[in-house]
């Protein structure tokens, strides 16, 4: 019981932080730092508590590009099947700021051999602050966008994953509801979304001296981006170090750097170049991940190889 208080206090300390956002434009965090993001069937998938604080900024030199700032955590609650999430991020960009809280929940059941078949779900609340009064409108009609409003969002996401001691594969349904802003009448208004999801599958080959290489992918679709995937081939020695280019599929090339600062805390970087049209007026994407673990378990069932 005494783990389970110590979870709930760390969920209670970082949806407690004033800074909140999931992204009203859908922001690109590097995903294999983020999974539970993408899908909260995810959420628990360590048998350890796991937890990141993220910096990412989107177009780096852009005039008024996206930055991003996210604390989040996850873990099994106490020796139960259950496993709860909890994530708050701030986002600003142009004259736009957002704020928004997401909370996971998923179950586990458990198969033969450690294996684990995860469902989940989970919910999210924002707010998005636009304060339109200081733009310069060239159009006629154009004044109607010159207004201070604040407007709400709100979203379900669910899942289910499959995961095993060296692999996993997860799919996920990541929006429910669709948001849309009325500026003629100042109120936001709610329907079903569109189809859209998340596949997701890696896998961990150990090799010889302590390497490992990790392989993963993940496909999206959504009626904004219609299809995009990412591929990831990551490379780490025990919990010292690990890199690993990755590409997304008509859009950027990246890569990823980490370091075990100690055995409960790590500090990476991931950073990509952009092969859209932005890519010669911007730096690209860059993103800083301070994560840490608290240990949980001594015996280790169907651990996720994306928390090895």
């Amino acid at each position: 019981m005494r783990r389970s208080y110590t979870l709930i206090a760390i969920l209670s300390a970082v949806l407690s932080l004033a800074t909140v956002s999931a992204g009203a434009q859908g922001i690109r965090h590097y995903w294999l730092n983020n999974q539970v993001l993408y899908n909260p069937a995810m959420t628990g998938a360590s048998e350890d508590v796991v937890g990141s604080l993220i910096f990412n900024q989107q177009q780096a030199n852009f005039p008024g590009a996206p930055r991003t700032l996210l604390a989040q955590a996850n873990g099994r609650l106490g020796y139960t099947s259950s496993s709860l999430g909890g994530a708050v991020s701030y986002e600003e960009y142009s004259v736009v700021k957002n704020y928004s809280a997401t909370l996971s929940y998923s179950y586990g059941i458990k198969l033969k051999k450690g294996r684990r078949l995860m469902l989940g779900l989970s919910g999210s609340f924002g707010a998005i602050q636009e304060n339109g009064s200081s733009l310069t409108t060239t159009f006629n009609g154009d004044d109607i966008f010159k207004l201070n409003t604040t407007a709400y969002q709100v979203n379900v996401a669910v899942g289910a994953a499959y995961v095993t001691k060296n692999f996993y594969v997860s799919f996920s349904v990541p929006k429910l509801v669709h948001n849309a802003y009325d500026y003629a009448v100042a109120k936001n208004r709610y329907s079903l979304e569109k189809f859209n999801f998340n596949l997701m599958a890696g896998y961990d080959l150990k090799t010889r001296n302590d390497f490992h290489f990790m392989p993963s992918f993940m496909i999206r679709s959504d009626k904004q981006e219609r299809f995009n995937a990412d591929i990831n081939l990551n490379f780490k020695y025990k919990e010292v170090f690990w890199f690993g280019p990755y590409y997304r599929v008509n859009a950027a090339f990246g890569f990823i750097l980490g370091v075990g600062i100690t055995k409960y805390v790590q500090l990476s970087y991931a950073g990509e170049l952009q092969q859209t049209k932005f890519r010669t007026s911007s730096y690209g994407n860059h993103e800083v991940i301070l994560g840490f673990k608290i240990p949980k378990f001594n015996t280790r069932i169907a651990q996720s190889p994306r928390y090895f």
